[in-house]
């Protein structure tokens, strides 16, 4: 689970501000190779249950919208990338320009904050044959406001279903994962209204049915990243101050396989 930033971000809010993947940009998906049952459309798709595969590398990934689009994040998720080469590249004046180089430590969930750019496609390069589940390309959304005691460490905050077997003499015979998942509450304070309206609640909107890439603490703690969802509207509360509004909401979020 890692946060990338690029070479060339310019953030519009301190790194120590959340930042939220959450519109996946809709076009075109094609990729050089797929192995047979694993589509390149399959990392287009929400789910973390099918992938695209490449039948050979290197390999790349790519969508092209119907429109130039701007783009400043790149989201990766359920795939097996660990130690591999991902290079993210966009087609600029109708020639493809690197926009970052990774090689993610672990098959957690990938935020990539770019330069952002005017762009009609977008690539992702993989240097080996790995499953990859999920693919978002968009604009990230930039909290206006940091919380340090209300965001949980969602990296770490494991939830499991877990089954041991144990004979009728009390001997430990087994124990198997079941279910494993992360989860936890998100909050945040004194929002401004219109902030909300315009900005924050096309999210709240899309969560609906849509799942999301959430880093909570981008600068200091960049592992702290997942791809996550809710399984209940997100509703803000008026904080009796201004115009200013409070809204929490539990995550519910992918575990990366070891």
């Amino acid at each position: 689970m890692a946060v990338i930033i690029a070479p060339g971000h310019v953030p519009e809010q301190p790194l120590t501000h959340a930042r939220v993947l959450w519109q996946a940009l809709a076009g075109a998906v094609s990729a050089t190779s797929a192995a047979g049952g694993y589509p390149a459309e399959r990392a287009a798709a929400v789910d973390t249950a099918s992938w695209w595969l490449p039948a050979a590398a290197p390999a790349s990934w790519s969508i092209r919208y119907d429109a130039v689009q701007t783009v400043d994040a790149v989201g990766i998720a359920a795939h097996e990338l660990a130690g591999a080469e991902v290079r993210i590249a966009a087609l600029l004046a109708g020639v493809w320009q690197d926009l970052a180089t990774l090689t993610p430590a672990d098959n957690g969930a990938i935020l990539v904050l770019l330069p952002r750019v005017e762009t009609s496609s977008v690539r992702v390069s993989i240097d080996r044959v790995a499953p990859v589940g999920v693919i978002y390309t968009g604009r990230v959304l930039a909290l206006p406001v940091p919380e340090y005691t209300a965001l949980p460490m969602l990296d770490l905050c494991r939830q499991a279903t877990l089954t041991s077997y144990v004979s009728e003499g009390g001997q430990l015979l087994a124990r198997f994962v079941q279910r494993q998942g992360r989860a936890g509450t998100c909050a945040w304070r004194h929002l401004p209204e219109d902030w909300y309206r315009a900005t924050f609640d096309p999210f709240a909107r899309a969560a609906l049915t849509e799942p999301f890439f959430l880093a909570a603490r981008p600068g200091g703690y960049p592992e702290d990243c997942v791809y996550g969802w809710v399984d209940a509207p997100i509703v803000p509360s008026r904080m009796g101050v201004k115009t200013f509004l409070s809204v929490s909401f539990e995550v519910q979020a992918h575990a990366p396989s070891d």
